[in-house]
C-alpha cells in the first residue's frame, strides 16, 4: 500500500527549510500592479456582476426564456461581490482609521 505525498495547494510552495510561503501564480510583470489598479479592477468586476444580474432579471421579466435558477445564481453572486467588496473596503477604512490614531 502506497500513499501519494501531500501537495500543497496552488500558490503555496515550500522553503528548503519545508515552511510553506505564499507564492502567487502571476506573471513578474503583474506582480508590480498598483493599490489603485487593483482596487479600479475590483470595482469594475462588482460592477459587472451587478449589471448581468440586472440583464438577466430584466431577460426573465420580458419573458425571454431565460431559467429562473441563473438568474437567482447572477443575483446572488451580485450580492455576495458587493458584500465582499464592502467588506474589504471597511477593513481599508479600519486600518486607514487606526494609522492615524497612532502617535508619532
Amino acid at each position: 500500500m502506497s500513499f501519494q505525498p501531500i501537495v500543497p495547494p496552488a500558490g503555496l510552495a515550500t522553503s528548503a527549510t519545508g515552511d510553506l510561503f505564499w507564492k502567487p501564480n502571476v506573471a513578474p510583470d503583474r506582480q508590480s500592479t498598483s493599490f489603485g489598479t487593483i482596487l479600479a479592477n475590483t470595482i469594475q468586476e462588482v460592477q459587472k456582476a451587478g449589471n448581468e444580474a440586472h440583464e438577466a432579471t430584466a431577460s426573465l421579466l420580458a419573458g425571454d426564456g431565460v431559467d429562473l435558477h441563473q438568474v437567482a445564481l447572477k443575483a446572488q453572486k451580485a450580492e455576495l461581490s458587493m458584500e465582499m467588496f464592502l467588506q474589504v473596503r471597511n477593513k481599508v477604512v479600519q486600518a486607514y482609521q487606526e494609522i492615524m490614531r497612532m502617535q508619532m
